[in-house]
């Protein structure tokens, strides 16, 4: 299957991380924080959410800034994480690849945070854009 191909070149470890070890780059909207957050609510057992995926070698969140800090209100402290291989050629800023990925990470590292949406990660394979998501797994948070 291309999805488990496109993982097995990018995912190098899953694990659990403090939140105060993730590094975001992007802001979010209230929206999409309020539209996590009922959803969350309205879930009667274990939440189950794609891990956020991470830079492997710095820590800054690549994608899963809303699911990040909906986890962080709910006081949840080990976050499900995806470390991905970042600077893999497979994986492109946004559809464009306008933003490099050097300035994500030096601008997450400054405290530099970009609006929401900035980068659109995608996964480009055999000619084909993915969005970035696909290589996250599902986790239940306790």
């Amino acid at each position: 299957m291309v999805v488990d191909q496109i993982r097995n070149k990018l995912v190098l470890e899953k694990k659990s991380l403090l939140h105060s070890e993730l590094i975001p780059h992007e802001k979010v909207s209230n929206r999409g924080i309020n539209q996590l957050n009922n959803y969350i609510d309205n879930i009667n057992h274990d939440i189950i959410l794609p891990s956020i995926l991470i830079c492997n070698k710095t820590n800054v969140i690549i994608d899963g800034h809303h699911r990040f800090h909906a986890l962080k209100l709910l006081n949840i402290d080990l976050i499900p994480v995806s470390l991905i291989d970042y600077n893999s050629d497979l994986i492109l800023t946004n559809e464009e690849n306008s933003l490099s990925k050097k300035e994500i990470i030096d601008s997450a590292k400054n405290k530099n945070i970009f609006p929401p949406r900035t980068s659109r990660h995608v996964i480009n394979f055999k000619n084909h854009n993915f969005p970035i998501i696909i290589i996250s797994d599902l986790r239940v948070i306790n």
